[in-house]
């Protein structure tokens, strides 16, 4: 029996830790106040450098409780987010800040995954998170935004969007878009020189994620890229124009290497081996009482 729980155990650590190629994650650890000038690798966060950064108006702050879609317990700590008013001026939320390690946009797959919510009170317009090339560490408004993932400016349907754009107003999993509700992005960008193959699905309810790599995505998009140059950073952004008036919240940025990487539901195998190891021990226990 000992050496049959010895083995299990070991089983699941190796599947635990089968997602070691994550190469960011962003959990907003930081427990109040704005981002801005904060450490981004706060709490459970990892894979970033530098600070949060961001225009005088644009910061978000942290808030209490995770974002979470339907039937979704997964998330941890804190998330992001600003009520955020357009005023006569186009006031837009834009923080952001620096990975680790750069990505590169010429070959091989990244992952990406994140919760997003916008709540248009006055006008609408494009909310979302911008994959980043040449952002300048501690330094807001840097950089260009190669890939973008979000909504529309009709706040009528997701977005995709490189040097142009592709949107959808169905979720993979039968809803339609609507305001103020949170949404789950999870895909894959397929990278090579020149050109690059956005594929995505978008959930409402986490009951709804399938737990391994989709044979196919509901929102396929190749589109000619404006630079092949290593993406570095992310932001956070709201599009406001003058008097457009929206309350956004973002939360669990994952980025990686496989689906496994950046979905929220835990593996089949990972989680039966858990299963497994705590009724070995159970029925270890037993015997030992008698």
């Amino acid at each position: 029996m000992k050496s049959i729980l010895a083995t299990l155990i070991a089983a699941a650590s190796l599947a635990s830790t089968a997602s070691a190629a994550t190469i960011a994650y962003q959990s907003f650890g930081g427990t109040s106040g704005g981002l801005d000038g904060t450490d981004p690798n706060q709490g459970a966060a990892f894979g970033f450098t530098g600070n949060w950064a961001s225009t005088t108006v644009g910061d978000m702050a942290y808030v209490t409780n995770s974002l979470n879609i339907v039937n979704d317990t997964t998330g941890v700590e804190n998330r992001a987010q600003k009520a955020q008013t357009g005023g006569t001026s186009s006031n837009k939320v834009n923080v952001q800040t620096n990975l680790a390690s750069n990505i590169s946009t010429t070959t091989g797959n990244l992952y990406v995954s994140f919760k997003f919510n916008a709540n248009w009170t006055a006008g609408t317009d494009q909310v979302g998170l911008h994959l980043l090339t040449g952002a300048t560490a501690d330094t807001e408004n840097t950089g260009t935004a190669a890939f973008t993932l979000g909504t529309n400016g009709a706040n009528s349907a997701f977005r995709l969007a490189g040097t142009t754009q592709a949107t959808q107003a169905t979720t993979t999993d039968g809803f339609t878009y609507a305001n103020a509700t949170t949404y789950l992005f999870i895909g894959r960008i397929e990278m090579t020189t020149g050109a690059d193959t956005m594929r995505f699905n978008i959930y409402r309810d986490l009951d709804n994620v399938p737990t391994l790599l989709p044979v196919s995505f509901t929102m396929n998009y190749t589109a000619s890229v404006a630079t092949d140059a290593d993406i570095n950073g992310i932001r956070l952004y709201t599009n406001n124009g003058a008097n457009e008036d929206v309350t956004f919240a973002m939360d669990e940025i994952r980025l990686g290497t496989s689906w496994a990487d950046v979905n929220p539901v835990p593996e089949p195998s990972s989680a039966l081996l858990m299963l497994l190891c705590a009724g070995a021990y159970a029925i270890r226990r037993r015997r030992s009482a008698f």
